[in-house]
């Protein structure tokens, strides 16, 4: 059989009530010391008038370094390029998606498959008589 309190073997009736009258007593006094520490207030933080703010600091940085003002924006994707491209007063033609993605024609002929499915394409004639794909 396994004794549960090894601290407690071999030891007489009063050197046991010894052990729990030590424990009671220093957990008495740590838990004095933890209700006078949870109700002292500690000193309220004043902040220092020159301190700069985060967003000046961001604002500084940009005028700084113009150039990566946009870095950290939403950029632009290939599938956002091709929809604003869809909803264009005329639409867009596959020559016209190829040369604003970088994408070679016969990719840009899969207009359905870039932009997802979510979103329904549709084709028509143009007057002059190419095939113009827009957004419904």
């Amino acid at each position: 059989m396994t004794f549960p309190n090894t601290c407690l073997f071999n030891k007489t009736a009063a050197q046991c009530r010894r052990i729990g009258a030590r424990g009671g007593r220093s957990r008495a006094r740590n838990l004095r010391l933890r209700h006078t520490a949870r109700t002292a207030t500690p000193p309220p933080a004043v902040p220092e008038p020159d301190q700069e703010t985060t967003h000046e600091a961001s604002s500084a940085l940009d005028q700084q370094f113009p150039w990566l003002a946009a870095a950290f924006g939403p950029r632009q994707t290939k599938r956002a390029t091709i929809i604003s491209l869809l909803r264009r007063d005329g639409g867009a033609t596959v020559d016209e998606i190829a040369l604003a993605t970088g994408w070679p024609r016969r990719n840009a002929a899969a207009v359905q498959s870039a932009v997802g499915p979510r979103v329904a394409v549709v084709s028509a004639f143009r007057a002059d008589g190419s095939r113009a794909y827009f957004v419904r």
